[in-house]
């Protein structure tokens, strides 16, 4: 019979970043509401309500996730 291999606790990974894109605030308050529920795997490190703020705060903050509303008051959110 060969030996239980011992079980070491994992290193906690740090939450994923996110950055909120949408034109409407009650939009990007909620969802980050939303995920200040679970921070021991995501955290809000920003929200923006255009594309160009969007682009601003993506290159400042280097979020892991983007969650990205693609109609942005007439904006297209993916160009």
């Amino acid at each position: 019979m060969s030996p239980t291999p011992l079980s070491l606790p994992m290193a906690a990974a740090p939450p994923f970043g996110v950055l909120l894109v949408d034109d409407q605030q009650t939009v990007r308050d909620g969802l980050s509401r939303l995920i200040a529920c679970t921070p021991e795997s995501l955290r809000c490190v920003g929200t923006a309500a255009t594309g160009a703020q969007a682009l601003s705060a993506a290159r400042a903050l280097r979020p892991d996730i983007v969650i990205l509303d693609v109609d942005l008051n007439g904006e297209d959110g993916l160009s």
